[in-house]
């Protein structure tokens, strides 16, 4: 590897990345009442995989399982989720988005939709030819990586 510092800068494109199309807009978007950021991150999550265990959900959302059952508890509390007993396994529970989770994620996205626009939209326009190439390249090199790596491939809808 030619460049040494690889690891740095990759840790600065997923910070950049965090805060210019996540943190920011979660940040300025107004949530419903008793709804925090992990509990909005959580819905996005599910309304992209349609149901998801615990355990798994709960390292998607990067958080211990002790400290996001008390976020499953409150969405489900809520009426945004509902857990159901797994059909391939019994013992195992699965959140799924209800109705009005749907219609959260919906609007939710929309409105993140439009933001990320407003934000790439605020480039010249060479520069947002060049972003949007960048990140093309960036997706295709990782779709490489990922093919050659023990890791199971993320799945985005």
């Amino acid at each position: 590897m030619k460049d040494q510092h690889i690891l740095k800068k990759l840790i600065q494109l997923r910070g950049s990345i965090e805060h210019v199309i996540f943190k920011s807009f979660i940040k300025e978007y107004p949530l419903p009442e008793k709804l925090s950021q992990s509990h909005a991150v959580t819905i996005m999550i599910l309304n992209h995989h349609k149901g998801e265990s615990m355990s798994k959900l709960s390292k998607m959302v990067g958080m211990e399982k002790g400290s996001f059952t008390s976020v499953a508890d409150r969405l489900i509390k809520l009426g945004y989720v509902v857990s159901e007993r797994s059909e391939k396994d019994r013992r195992r529970y699965i959140l799924k988005l209800t109705d009005k989770g749907v219609e959260f994620a919906k609007t939710f996205g929309k409105n993140h939709e439009k933001y990320i626009e407003a934000q790439i939209g605020a480039l010249n326009d060479n520069d947002e030819k060049e972003f949007v190439d960048t990140v093309d390249t960036l997706l295709e090199k990782f779709e490489v990586l990922l093919l050659h790596s023990k890791f199971e491939k993320p799945t985005f809808k």
